[in-house]
């Protein structure tokens, strides 16, 4: 048998290791699954529209989102913490 036909094996990227670990979920723990919602009712829940949503999520900002499996829900806690983050005061 010759070696001279045997190719390394592929080094993962540790860009590309990086990225997809900053994309996954922070945690979906037991319990945590209780006051989750879809895109449609979260928007409700914030009276906005579901496409915001769904560009703050493709922008990086907003409230907190989590991907289990294919779908995007969002806790009804971590949206009342969004909102009281967007208190201001003062001028407009």
């Amino acid at each position: 048998m010759s070696t001279t036909n045997l190719k390394p094996l592929p080094v993962p990227d540790a860009r590309k290791a990086a990225r997809k670990a900053a994309q996954a979920p922070v945690h979906v723990a037991i319990g945590l699954t209780d006051g989750l919602v879809d895109t449609r009712e979260a928007a409700a829940h914030l009276a906005l529209k579901p496409l915001t949503l769904v560009d703050f999520r493709t922008r990086g900002v907003g409230p907190i989102w989590y991907k289990l499996g294919g779908a995007c829900r969002y806790l009804k806690s971590d949206l009342d913490t969004w909102v009281q983050s967007c208190c201001r005061k003062g001028r407009a």
